[in-house]
């Protein structure tokens, strides 16, 4: 017969316990052998009881790349992010994992939970914020970085520590990409030196070892353009280009920028610089243009050169200098100062912490180290929330490349550039773009001007046939002397019959050109010379009876004649261009090349196609 045993329930974790019993178990049920009279025996599964789970209040900071106590610093949608979560507990419990969850309302995100990237870890009584270590770090995917994101954590060693999380929610906003463009300086030397001195590529160090890391960008592009044309004074064949030369190598990227339609990219002039006992390493916009130059850096890993970037392209989003280290005219409400009026990212008010997301293990920069903002001059350097938060409200009205007016098509618009500094100015000679242009990227030289001019075209009789308002930006570095310079890069309608041009503020002239009586003509070929380096030299003439007083604006065409890319603006009539830095240029054995001269108001133009080795001929007249 069989006899059903007695029941018993034992807990205790981890293992089976035996009763001793006489008879063994089938199914729970004692059976006994033969006939004989035994004790039963039998074996239960012991059930195991978890500690209680604890309701614990987290930490959460979620950065990407600076942040307040209080998450005060708007969150970026898609930008990658680290989110920090502070568990604490007066018991030492060790080897505990963190899990992080993410919902939409109620519903939990594909993916989730992810866990933390430093588990596991001994659980302490306080945490240290300036210690990554003392708090679990998460990197969530992008895709959960949208709109408003409701986080919860649970942690557990699996033994004694079962714990799960309040929930908080966070928003994840959108805002433009910034679109970088690399225009590289084909440097001639004029002096101290020889041949032309060129950036080598790649160039992606430009934004990946600092400018992405403190920009508020979900992603940071970037394309190379083809090469301008420079031509300057050289230490040891290196460039080394006066205060004169960088507002000239502005203005010829400015004008890259003008000739390419102002798109939504921020134009980087690039050039090596000689920079043994101090250099000027960059020159940009104070707003109003997508356009900066600066240098490669130092050394092979090109240090300070994505800083200098960061630093330029910051100026070309209106931001100015923070305080510290000679940086001129710094904002003068500034809040984060140190004793020596140095620019801090933070202060004991608001404890900004930076945090470089992009790095394997996230690194941590306090707002009370030696850590200063990059828009000063000092060094080392993060971002402060006050320029991370400029950067992002000037790219959500000028950077969305889907809310931009629709381009004008291509036609012949004036090219018109110049400085003003307290009683001196100067009206560059005018030049003649093929350009589309852009009512939004015009918008934005109007906005915040340092000042307004006006340009009078005038006829031959000195009739007005056409007014323009030119909006004055400041540069982003003072003269030498420590003027303030103001100055303009843009373009405006072409006009038949133009014989001068001036510059005035209501009845006062500050600059004016008057076209000679005799216009200038180029002649009808480029001669082409081969230095024993490989360098192409392309040197033209012009009937004029001061050709010295000529200025000339290149363009250069790789497709026989079909496109045309802004080269140079220069005074010299030749051009050197090397084919190994430049191969885009000479796919198609030597480039075509677009002359203009400009006496100051009148433009002549001429088209040139190769005709053997030795020069280029005309193919279209003035």
């Amino acid at each position: 017969m069989r006899q059903k045993p007695q029941t018993l329930i034992v807990s205790v974790l981890g293992l089976f316990a035996s009763i001793a019993l006489a008879a063994h178990t089938v199914l729970g049920q004692v059976e006994p052998t033969g006939g004989q009279q035994l004790q039963p025996r039998a074996y239960f599964p012991l059930v195991r009881k978890s500690p209680p789970v604890l309701n614990v209040v987290v930490g959460y900071e979620v950065s990407q790349g600076i942040q307040r106590p209080n998450n005060g610093v708007p969150l970026v949608s898609n930008r990658p992010t680290i989110v920090r979560v502070t568990l604490t507990s007066t018991v030492a419990h060790t080897n505990v994992s963190a899990w992080l969850h993410a919902f939409v309302g109620n519903i939990e995100l594909p993916g989730s939970p992810i866990p933390a990237l430093n588990n596991p870890r001994t659980l302490k009584a306080m945490a240290n914020r300036e210690w990554i270590t003392d708090t679990f770090n998460f990197r969530p995917p992008t895709s959960w970085l949208n709109g408003s994101v409701t986080f919860r954590v649970r942690a557990s060693n699996g033994a004694d520590y079962w714990a799960q999380s309040q929930a908080q929610t966070f928003t994840f906003s959108p805002v433009p990409p910034l679109h970088v463009t690399v225009v590289p300086i084909h440097y001639t030397c004029t002096s101290g030196g020889s041949g032309t001195n060129v950036p080598a590529s790649p160039y992606d160090y430009l934004v990946n070892n600092f400018t992405r890391k403190v920009y508020p960008v979900p992603t940071v592009t970037l394309q190379v353009r083809s090469p301008v044309a420079y031509s300057g004074p050289c230490s040891s064949g290196v460039p080394n280009p006066t205060f004169g030369d960088w507002i000239d190598m502005l203005d010829a990227v400015t004008a890259a920028w003008q000739a390419d339609g102002s798109p939504v990219r921020y134009y980087y002039g690039l050039l090596n610089v000689y920079c043994l006992s101090g250099c000027i390493a960059g020159m940009a916009w104070l707003g109003g243009y997508r356009a900066a130059v600066g240098f490669t850096g130092f050394g092979p890993q090109h240090e300070e050169a994505s800083e200098t970037h960061a630093h330029e392209v910051a100026h070309n989003h209106e931001v100015k200098h923070t305080p510290g280290c000679g940086a001129s005219n710094p904002y003068p409400d500034y809040p984060y100062l140190d004793a020596s009026s140095r620019a801090r990212i933070g202060n004991a008010a608001f404890p900004n912490f930076g945090l470089d997301v992009f790095s394997n293990i996230p690194t941590v920069y306090p707002y009370y180290a030696n850590v200063f903002d990059y828009m000063s001059y000092c060094s080392p350097v993060w971002t402060s929330d006050f320029v991370y938060n400029a950067i992002r409200n000037y790219a959500l009205i000028y950077n969305n490349a889907a809310d931009m007016l629709e381009a004008t098509e291509a036609a012949p618009r004036f090219l018109v550039s110049g400085q003003l500094a307290e009683d001196n100015a100067q009206l560059d000679p005018l030049f003649v773009l093929e350009a589309a242009t852009n009512p939004t990227a015009q918008q934005m030289a109007f906005d915040n001007p340092a000042g307004v001019v006006e340009l009078d075209l005038l006829d031959e009789q000195g009739s007005v046939l056409a007014t323009h308002l030119i909006p004055l930006r400041k540069l982003s570095r003072p003269s030498p002397e420590g003027r303030t310079l103001l100055a303009f890069n843009t373009t405006v309608p072409f006009a038949e019959g133009v014989r001068a041009a001036r510059l005035r503020q209501g009845e006062r002239v500050l600059a004016e050109r008057v076209g000679g009586k005799h216009p200038p003509r180029l002649l009808s070929s480029v001669q082409r010379l081969e230095a024993a380096s490989g360098e192409q030299v392309f040197a033209w003439g012009a009937d004029h009876p001061n050709p010295q007083a000529l200025r000339y604006l290149v363009r250069v065409s790789a497709d026989g004649g079909q496109t045309w890319r802004f080269l140079t603006l220069t005074d010299a009539p030749r051009i050197t261009l090397d084919p190994n830095a430049a191969p885009e240029l000479f796919r198609n054995g030597a480039p075509w090349l677009e002359v203009q001269a400009s006496d100051g108001v009148r433009v002549a133009t001429r088209r040139f196609a190769p005709a053997g080795s030795e020069r280029l001929i005309a193919t279209e007249g003035e």
